[in-house]
């Protein structure tokens, strides 16, 4: 994380990861009204934002600077999603469904549902997208027809859409509380998922593929085996509607947003809650993590993003925290500045600390990683 100043990381280094004390490293607040989307391009250079101020943002993740805001839609943009290829991302917002390029240019727009768009999946292939809306059918895009067609299935609005990463399977998650798996191959319903006791408002496939998280008005999140259907975790802690769930990178966590403010992470193999990421002061209502794995965005209605931190020492302090505290108390590298020490002395001493505290994460999580071995996937 070369990009954050020296100083942060000397702080880094004497500070807790209590949930109480985790801050995000970043707060962009360019939007004039509620974030309602955000999306990472693929190579994460890039991060999209939509608005209930009817405009997207792309901002350089290098620098944090955004574009100009780019307009076309009538109202709140309520969902981003990135080709594969990181070439055009695709936007869904009042009743329409449209694409842009990295330069912010628009390349095509087209009429989706009769209601506002909720979500909006594109199929990895490019060749068609999904919208969710508070209609009871999923509208279905060909590029190759140039047709909008309907996929009736749900009993109530649907929502929620996904496309699995190879692009095979499709969800969708409604407001009558089921998820359906579908073969995209002729759009039949190969699968229903049922649990959850209230609205679905997200549905999202794991990066391989295997599982799929689902979010709910019921205040959980849920993860499903897709090849069998079946409930491998439900997992409880925030304290009203959650909106959005994102897998990590590596499939080990899962993050969620809510309407109670809060973002929590979440530990996949043992359902256990790593975090709670308490700095928005409105509604969570999406989360992504970074594709390096290092970082986790969240959109709330507060008018801004938050970028946080997500590595190995937010892990390992929640399992080891004691003892790593004890072992840097041994050391007495951690200590405050004595009086008759030295400015260049306390700097030297701080950069010992600092390789020691790497020192001691990589060896608890390589710990941890023992402990988790062939329990998940």
């Amino acid at each position: 994380m070369k990009r954050f100043c020296f100083v942060l990381a000397f702080i880094a280094v004497f500070s807790y990861l209590n949930a109480q004390d985790i801050k995000p490293v970043k707060i962009l607040t360019k939007h004039n009204a509620g974030v309602t989307a955000l999306a990472f391009s693929p190579d994460g250079k890039t991060l999209v934002t939509g608005s209930e101020d009817k405009t997207i943002l792309i901002w350089n993740t290098s620098t944090w600077e955004s574009s100009k805001p780019l307009t076309g839609h009538t109202n709140a943009i309520n969902s981003i999603s990135f080709l594969p290829s990181g070439s055009r991302f695709y936007s869904g917002g009042d009743y329409t469904i449209r694409s842009w390029n990295l330069k912010g240019e628009e390349l095509d727009s087209h009429r989706g549902p009769s209601t506002f768009v909720w979500s909006v999946a594109v199929k990895p292939d490019s060749s068609q997208w999904i919208a969710g809306s508070f209609e009871k059918n999923i509208k279905l895009f060909d590029y190759k027809t140039g047709k909008t067609s309907n996929l009736p299935a749900h009993s109530k609005s649907v929502l929620a859409v996904a496309y699995s990463p190879d692009g095979k399977l499709m969800a969708s998650g409604s407001l009558d509380e089921t998820i359906l798996i579908w073969n995209t191959d002729n759009y039949k319903v190969i699968d229903t998922l049922k649990g959850h006791g209230g609205n679905i408002f997200c549905v999202t496939f794991s990066n391989n593929g295997k599982y799929l998280a689902s979010a709910s008005k019921d205040n959980t999140v849920r993860l499903w085996e897709v090849s069998s259907g079946k409930l491998l975790r439900t997992f409880r802690g925030h304290t009203d509607a959650v909106f959005s769930a994102a897998f990590s990178k590596d499939d080990n966590y899962l993050a969620s947003g809510s309407v109670d403010s809060n973002v929590i992470i979440w530990e996949i193999c043992n359902g256990e809650q790593l975090a709670t990421l308490s700095g928005h002061t409105q509604p969570v209502n999406e989360v992504a993590f970074h594709p390096s794995g290092e970082l986790l965005a969240s959109a709330s209605l507060d008018k801004t993003a938050a970028i946080w931190n997500f590595n190995h020492e937010l892990i390992v302090q929640h399992y080891y925290g004691p003892a790593i505290t004890q072992e840097k108390d041994a050391t007495r590298l951690f200590l405050p500045k004595a009086k008759d020490e030295s400015k260049t002395a306390y700097q030297e001493r701080l950069l010992k600390a600092q390789d020691t505290n790497s020192q001691l994460v990589e060896k608890y999580y390589n710990q941890y990683l023992q402990t988790i071995k062939g329990v998940w996937k």
